[in-house]
């Protein structure tokens, strides 16, 4: 029991570490995480933000390329292992499969699934719901709900989300900063 407590420790510590917002800026949504069980293969969650996946496969750098899943939408985990997941999504019914970036993510598959599924749907704000679903990011919205919209940004370019700058991946090629501003969106191309 000692072990599996200090193993938990550990992976939250990982977590944290690996692009977490410090201690006054934590929302629920993020606090969640904190207390969220790992996810187990044959179960059914939510994703807690949008993901993007083409020819049934989705990058952990979220590329905004191909069909969208929201938040929110159901999806049984199929498969966790070190370097894949693999989910089916209720409402289209798509089996796609998730390979970890780890050099960009800097995280494993594990957290990866962690961050990305929830045992129940993730609260959203009503000023930008619309925006979120739709994997759109917005000019005053907090950390949390770009995380919502958009992923977590990968970690090499974006190595804590304490940082006013965090950069977003369009795609292989095209990168988007974007700025908060006292932890709302202030600033990047192509957002009102």
């Amino acid at each position: 029991m000692k072990t599996l407590k200090w193993f938990a420790t550990l992976m939250m510590a990982a977590v944290l570490s690996a692009g977490a917002l410090n201690a006054r800026d934590v929302s629920d949504y993020l606090k969640e995480l904190e207390k969220a069980p790992e996810p187990e293969a044959g179960k059914e969650y939510y994703l807690r933000y949008c993901i993007w996946y083409e020819n049934d496969a989705h990058n952990t750098t979220n590329y905004t390329r191909g069909d969208m899943a929201p938040a929110n939408t159901k999806v049984t985990l199929l498969e966790l292992s070190g370097k894949r997941m693999t989910i089916r999504i209720s409402t289209t019914g798509a089996t796609v499969k998730i390979d970890n970036a780890e050099k960009f993510t800097r995280k494993n598959m594990k957290m990866i699934a962690r961050n990305m599924l929830s045992p129940t749907e993730v609260s959203i704000g009503k000023k930008f719901a619309d925006s979120i679903r739709n994997g759109e990011l917005r000019l005053g919205m907090t950390k949390e709900e770009a995380i919502m919209a958009r992923g977590w940004p990968p970690a090499h370019k974006t190595s804590s989300l304490t940082r006013d700058t965090w950069t977003y991946w369009s795609s292989r090629f095209v990168t988007q900063a974007v700025v908060f501003k006292d932890g709302k969106l202030d600033a990047g191309r192509g957002i009102n």
